[in-house]
């Protein structure tokens, strides 16, 4: 037989449904190459930012638990020679220790530790410039107001009394200021600045707590320059003492108030001899003010003239 082989119908449609497949597939892969051409590099370095930020905190964490090992074993090293006092030991691990973690807390602590520790084998001069060292250097504004405090007593023993008072210019947290007024007030005391040195004590006393077992140190520093103690601050001065005629605008209570005084009107009113009372053998005198006969006690109405 001539002519063209038949094709079977289920045969071409699965060829159909195939090449239509194949449409879908290459629209997506079209589709997804013209999102990442799109949006590919800004994913990338989200990406590279996202997860280089999480290496390196985990890096600084790491760095910091380093950091904080290697500061406390250190400030164990300088603890040990300030307790056996030795101070050449003590003075070379300090000076590692400000080299190496001068901006941890451990460090902080080992100047305070340090400047105690000279101070007490005599060497003055190295416990200021641990102190200087803190003062200046510490991030933590209580170990910064702390040194400065203590720098300032130092000052104080050797009378360099403007450096201690510029040392305590500098803004302190609320906690240290009670102590900055009253090391003040020493400053202005050892000057001879008597006025001064009571304005820092009673601002001291202002700003200490009540229940501060300091505030009698304070106290007794306040009486001795010559001031007045926080309890005659907040005294009430007295009132003054009823006087003879006190005016009011009530009638009655101003009589009262001088029948309440009569003994000082007998002494106001003229004195003259009475007649002799046989029942009153020791009255003398006899008050003409009519107010005193009276309104006045049951004596005085007695004694009375007929």
């Amino acid at each position: 037989m001539g002519g063209n082989p038949t094709i079977p119908v289920s045969l071409s449609n699965e060829s159909l449904m195939a090449k239509h497949l194949d449409l879908e597939e290459q629209e997506q892969i079209d589709q997804l190459k013209h999102f990442w051409k799109t949006y590919g590099n800004l994913i990338t370095w989200v990406l590279i930012v996202v997860f280089g930020a999480i290496a390196a905190w985990n890096g600084f964490n790491y760095w910091q638990r380093s950091q904080a090992t290697q500061s406390a074993a250190m400030y164990d090293e300088v603890e040990k020679a300030a307790r056996a006092n030795d101070v050449v030991r003590l003075e070379r691990a300090f000076a590692d220790m400000k080299e190496r973690f001068g901006k941890t807390t451990y460090a902080q602590q080992a100047a305070l530790l340090t400047s105690k520790a000279l101070l007490d084998s005599g060497k003055a001069d190295g416990a200021e410039a641990a102190l200087s060292w803190l003062a200046e250097s510490a991030s933590d504004p209580a170990y910064r107001s702390i040194a400065r405090l203590r720098l300032s007593s130092l000052m104080m023993d050797r009378k360099a009394y403007d450096a201690a008072m510029k040392l305590l210019t500098e803004e302190v947290p609320k906690e240290f200021a009670p102590l900055v007024a009253d090391r003040k007030g020493d400053l202005f005391a050892l000057t001879g600045k008597k006025a001064e040195a009571i304005t820092e004590y009673q601002r001291a006393l202002a700003l200490m707590d009540k229940d501060s077992d300091y505030r009698r140190i304070v106290e007794v520093k306040l009486g001795a320059a010559g001031g007045a103690s926080s309890s005659a601050i907040n005294e009430k001065p007295p009132g003054k003492p009823p006087g003879l005629f006190q005016p009011t605008a009530n009638p009655r209570r101003f009589f009262g108030y001088v029948l309440a005084h009569w003994h000082w009107l007998r002494l106001l009113a003229p004195a003259h001899p009475g007649p002799k009372n046989p029942n009153r053998p020791n009255w003398k005198l006899q008050s003409p003010c009519w107010v005193c006969v009276r309104y006045g006690p049951r004596e005085l109405r007695k004694s009375r003239l007929p």
